[in-house]
């Protein structure tokens, strides 16, 4: 997806002379074209991603339009005071990209687990925060966010996964969709495993958001009336990610007749280092685990026993 992203970029670069690429400490062969053919509009700070927002605000005075590419964890993290105070106070349309997502970077140990990035940027006022979950998302992603003059979060994971569906939007992408049995709402790379575990399970629907941050009535209006049984699957912490987001549109819009957990990160810090397979395995993200835990919570639900809310590992 990263590739996508890059590839995406450099072909609107082309069309918007606007578009200023500020990266920190990034290269590998993904950023190199853009030294030879833009160097008038690209820049590479080094280790200082700080100073990478403050640039990047300083760059929308002088009527450029900034991209900031770094590693998810340090851009949010690092970088919260200056998102907050340089770019969402002024409503600067600068557009963050964080990349290795959740547990891409598991090995690196928990400073490098991001897994609380969306719940940190959503209290912040104008941002808009999309979570890509395949390559061809990605990439519409980028021509959506060209259309707003408002700041952004972009999440990109690593991997090649995509899926291409006829009924697909910037917002979200019903993978498979019936009104029975249970509907998984998902986003970014957990997307991949649900679709595996939905394969050949008549009782699992999926529904991909691409977008996280602001979400619209309509997106939720229309599954909220088509299921009463909901699993949201997130590499995030459930209490400040997309499950809490849906908790809080239940609640507003008083649909209290809809089931709803989560299969995502508890309330603590991960102090293990591991793969991204094996943090998979861990909080049940693996096809095989999501179809365990439907599983029971349809025995549960069916049964009207023990109404069951809140995070399922």
């Amino acid at each position: 997806m990263r590739t996508a992203f890059f590839e995406e970029l450099r072909c609107m670069m082309r069309e918007d002379k606007s578009l200023f690429l500020v990266v920190a400490d990034m290269g590998l062969g993904l950023v190199e074209p853009f030294v030879k053919e833009f160097p008038d509009r690209f820049l590479n700070v080094g280790i200082a991603e700080q100073n990478m927002i403050g640039i990047s605000a300083g760059l929308c005075n002088t009527g450029f339009r900034p991209v900031c590419y770094t590693i998810s964890n340090f851009l949010v993290h690092r970088c919260f005071e200056q998102i907050r105070n340089d770019i969402c106070l002024h409503n600067y349309p600068v557009i963050l990209v964080g990349t290795s997502t959740g547990f891409d970077n598991g090995k690196l140990g928990p400073t490098h687990q991001v897994i609380d990035d969306i719940g940190c940027l959503k209290t912040l006022p104008n941002i808009h925060i999309y979570s890509p979950s395949s390559v061809s998302s990605t990439r519409m992603v980028f021509r959506e966010i060209m259309k707003s003059n408002s700041p952004a979060y972009v999440r990109i994971g690593k991997g090649t996964y995509d899926v291409n569906v006829n009924n697909s939007s910037t917002n979200h992408m019903v993978i498979k969709g019936s009104q029975d049995g249970v509907l998984i709402i998902t986003y970014g790379n957990m997307l991949e495993n649900c679709v595996e575990a939905a394969d050949g399970n008549p009782d699992i629907s999926v529904y991909c958001m691409n977008k996280i941050k602001p979400i619209r009535e309509d997106d939720f209006k229309d599954i909220i009336n088509k299921y009463s049984k909901i699993i949201v699957i997130e590499d995030h912490f459930a209490g400040s990610g997309l499950y809490n987001a849906l908790c809080q549109y239940l609640v507003e819009t008083g649909a209290r007749k809809t089931e709803l957990c989560s299969i995502a990160i508890p309330d603590c810090y991960e102090e293990r280092v591991g793969d991204k397979n094996y943090f998979s395995e861990k909080y049940g993200f693996t096809p095989g685990k999501i179809n365990e835990v439907i599983s029971d919570l349809l025995l549960k639900w069916v049964g009207n026993k023990d109404r069951y809310a809140g995070s399922a590992v």
